[in-house]
């Protein structure tokens, strides 16, 4: 299995490199770098809790039609791809 830090730890790396992007950036000034950073962890945050309510909704979709899934013989994990895929594509939200 491979080594996956821990949430918090995945998300204030992310924060840090968007920072870099940002002091990279020209015409950009970052008066609060530890306020644009927790806006960033807190919006990687929100977008990780939508898109796991996304997941709960598909997977419960699909746990009221288990006998038909499985009777066909489909996919149950390709099928809850799918229809992350659709229903998130029907909010606008960007997996």
């Amino acid at each position: 299995m491979a080594f996956q830090q821990p949430r918090k730890e995945r998300i204030q790396g992310l924060s840090n490199l968007f920072m870099q992007e940002l002091e990279k950036a020209r015409g950009v000034e970052i008066t609060d770098a530890n306020k644009a950073r927790a806006v960033f962890v807190n919006t990687i945050l929100e977008s990780l809790r939508e898109e796991e309510q996304l997941e709960k909704e598909v997977e419960e979709t699909l746990r009221r039609h288990g006998q038909k899934i499985y009777e066909k013989g489909a996919d149950f994990q390709k099928m809850l791809h799918d229809g992350k895929r659709i229903l998130a594509k029907k909010r606008g939200f960007v997996l």
